[in-house]
């Protein structure tokens, strides 16, 4: 379950800084929510399952076995694209209005249509850059980007005001560390380069064991109008498999030193894979929390402010969320509004936040993922997945006598229409 972190409507305060309403209580920024993760009470037994007595979900665009897993657990049954009537959809890729506006009102799908504004680099930029022009200490999680080759001018003019800086290349639509090299000046980007940003590099992370890490923060976005966000207790740490030294021209294409991708890191001979949580080269948040404690870091504070990150990244884009998914739900055609059978919302999001610590337990963000991987390669992967997926899932179960009232109500229109 999600004991720490619960509903977060956010909003603007009265002097136009970010804040958030945490269980009805005001506040001048995003803070930990004070309710539980809202764990729906209601589970269907595997003996009530089959069509019209329980409820199913839509497994056929997904290739994990961890969400097929989870969702067989907390009581679904698995369907596919040939059973039109499913209730809740997961899917490995993003959606677009018109695949929501295709949506029955007791459906949902694990993706809002324009999430993609967080989840690509390009425009996480301009949005935070936004929000950092108007609000320059709530937004100082984020590093100095550039858009290349769009911004090049002011990412020069930045390089000349700070000699000996380190900055790092990136695809604006990568994933996995392909792609990615760091670059001491603009005349190191490659001579074809484009869609891309220049990312100021934290050349002083906090380490774990010599080694630098990141921090994969879950979160669960259940509605955007009003914005409601739950991050979970439980992530993951990756570690570099090579111990860190500050960029130098003669490490800088150091990959396992530098980047902490864990589908890069796999593959070096260094890769430790352990069983204790608190080892090895991928670890658990939690564990990795109660190290932090240990060295005198007040790690409620730390959890506090970065779930403040989370709300704030998604903040600059509710506006264009909640027009996105009302466009979607109330278009031409579209399945519309019942409010005996719709949820708040037809879907629903996991996020996965990729925050690095510097030497001060300072968060920064580096990117978000709206496709998170749900690969378990190790029993560590399997138990904080599972747990997140079965908590996930179990806590958006829908109400299947919504589906039968919805269809039955449709059966008797085409009825009426024929006599």
């Amino acid at each position: 379950m999600f004991p720490r972190s619960g509903r977060t409507s956010s909003s603007l305060g009265s002097d136009g800084a970010p804040s958030a309403s945490n269980g009805g209580r005001g506040g001048s920024a995003p803070t930990s929510p004070s309710s539980s993760w809202p764990r729906n009470k209601s589970r269907a037994s595997s003996s009530s399952i089959g069509f019209g007595d329980g409820v199913s979900i839509n497994v056929s665009q997904t290739k994990y076995d961890t969400v097929k897993n989870a969702a067989s657990e907390e009581g679904y049954a698995l369907v596919d694209d040939r059973e039109p009537n499913w209730d809740l959809c997961w899917s490995d890729l993003s959606v677009s209005e018109a695949r929501v506006a295709k949506l029955m009102p007791f459906q949902r799908i694990n993706h809002f249509p324009g999430m993609l504004e967080i989840c690509r680099k390009s425009p996480l930029s301009r949005h935070l850059k936004r929000m950092q022009n108007k609000f320059a200490r709530d937004y100082a999680f984020a590093p100095p980007t550039w858009e290349h080759p769009r911004e090049l001018s002011d990412f020069k003019r930045h390089v000349r005001a700070n000699p000996g800086s380190t900055y790092i290349v990136k695809p604006t639509a990568g994933s996995s560390g392909r792609g990615i090299y760091l670059i001491a000046n603009e005349t190191q980007i490659g001579k074809d380069e484009t869609g891309v940003v220049i990312q100021r590099y934290v050349d002083n992370p906090l380490l774990l064991d010599g080694h630098k890490f990141d921090m994969r923060v879950y979160a669960l976005v259940t509605c955007v109008n009003p914005l409601a966000v739950y991050v979970h207790e439980e992530g993951l740490v990756r570690l570099a498999t090579t111990k860190y030294e500050k960029p130098t021209k003669f490490n800088m294409d150091h990959d396992t030193m530098h980047l902490t991708n864990y589908a890069l890191n796999k593959h070096s001979n260094a890769f430790v894979d352990s069983e204790y949580d608190d080892e090895g080269t991928k670890r658990t948040l939690s564990a990795t929390f109660d190290d932090f404690m240990l060295r005198g870091c007040d790690v409620r504070a730390l959890r506090r402010e970065i779930e403040a990150l989370v709300v704030k990244t998604i903040l600059p884009i509710q506006p264009h969320l909640a027009h996105t998914y009302h466009c979607a739900v109330s278009a031409k055609g579209a399945g519309g509004a019942d409010d005996e059978c719709e949820p708040a919302s037809r879907c629903f999001e996991v996020l996965g936040f990729d925050v690095m610590l510097d030497e001060r337990y300072k968060p920064w963000l580096i990117e978000v993922n709206h496709s998170p991987s749900f690969t378990a390669d190790s029993d560590l992967d399997l138990r904080v997945k599972s747990k997140l997926l079965s908590d996930v899932i179990g806590s958006l179960r829908p109400d299947p006598s919504a589906r039968k009232r919805f269809l039955g109500r449709e059966r008797g229109k085409t009825q009426s229409r024929l006599y």
